[in-house]
């Protein structure tokens, strides 16, 4: 038995984790401060936007089907951008940046 580095109670040392030399409560505290890489997963609403080539949108809606329907028979839409939101209300803030999936679209589409 050694003891913990942050407050001295005795403690089993684990030789699988030898930087684990930290009571369970201790080691509770110095991991609620790291920051995690990946945010928490949570429930997006997507949506999508058919762009012309200067990017100006022209069609903009949460149906992929409509927005295939857009750009197959526009003759100036050129992509198709989507988007990950928190909500579909007015507070929604957007989640990352919009990303081209025009084409995975074309290559799906052979």
């Amino acid at each position: 038995m050694i003891k913990c580095k942050d407050c001295e109670i005795r403690i089993d040392y684990n030789l699988q984790f030898p930087e684990r030399i930290f009571c369970t409560e201790c080691w509770g505290k110095r991991m609620n401060n790291v920051i995690p890489f990946h945010p928490p997963k949570q429930e997006l609403i997507l949506l999508y936007e058919v762009v012309d080539e200067g990017g100006n949108a022209e069609w903009g809606g949460n149906s992929e089907r409509d927005a295939l329907a857009w750009i197959a028979t526009s003759p100036t839409a050129v992509r198709i951008l989507v988007s990950g939101w928190t909500t579909d209300d007015d507070d929604a803030y957007l989640v990352g940046q919009p990303l081209d999936i025009t084409e995975i679209v074309r290559e799906a589409s052979r």
